[in-house]
C-alpha cells in the first residue's frame, strides 16, 4: 500500500501506530518521507499532538504518548484565578488598561515625550514595557 501511495502522488506519509518493524520496512520501501507516531524510531520524522505532549488534558493517553509536562493542571489553576478576579472586579486594573493618551498627562518617567528616548513608535513602547 505505501509503495501504491507513493506511485499515486503522495509526497509524504503518516505512519501510525503499527509496529516499529513494519514501520521501519514502510520506510525502507519507499522514497517519500515517512512520519511516525506511535510507530517507532526507523521513520523519517516524529510527531507527537502537542495536547499530548504538553498534559494538556487528562483523557486518553495511548502508549506512544510521551508527555514532557503536565499544563493542563496549571492551566486550570491559571483560568481559575483570571476568573475569580474578574469576578471580583480585581482584574483589569488600571496597570493592564489603555488610557486615551490624547487627554493624559505625559508622566515624567516617559523619555518618548521629552524626546530623548526610543521613538520608534507605540509597538517600541509596548516591547520595552513602557505601554500605557
Amino acid at each position: 500500500e505505501a509503495i501504491f501511495l507513493e506511485e499515486i502522488g503522495c509526497f509524504a506519509m503518516v505512519v501510525e501506530c503499527v509496529p516499529a518493524d513494519l514501520a521501519k520496512r514502510i520506510s525502507a520501501s519507499v522514497t517519500i518521507p515517512t512520519i511516525g507516531i506511535g510507530a517507532g524510531p526507523d521513520c523519517d520524522g516524529q510527531i507527537l499532538v502537542y495536547h499530548d505532549l504538553l498534559g494538556l488534558f487528562d483523557g486518553l493517553r495511548p502508549k506512544f504518548v510521551k508527555r514532557y509536562a503536565e499544563l493542563g493542571r496549571e492551566a486550570i489553576v491559571a483560568i481559575k484565578a483570571y476568573g475569580d478576579e474578574v469576578r471580583d472586579g480585581d482584574f483589569p486594573d488600571s496597570e493592564h488598561s489603555f488610557v486615551d493618551k490624547s487627554t493624559a498627562k505625559p508622566r515624567p518617567d516617559d523619555s518618548r515625550r521629552r524626546g530623548d528616548g526610543d521613538d520608534r513608535g507605540y509597538l517600541a513602547s509596548v516591547d520595552n514595557g513602557k505601554e500605557d
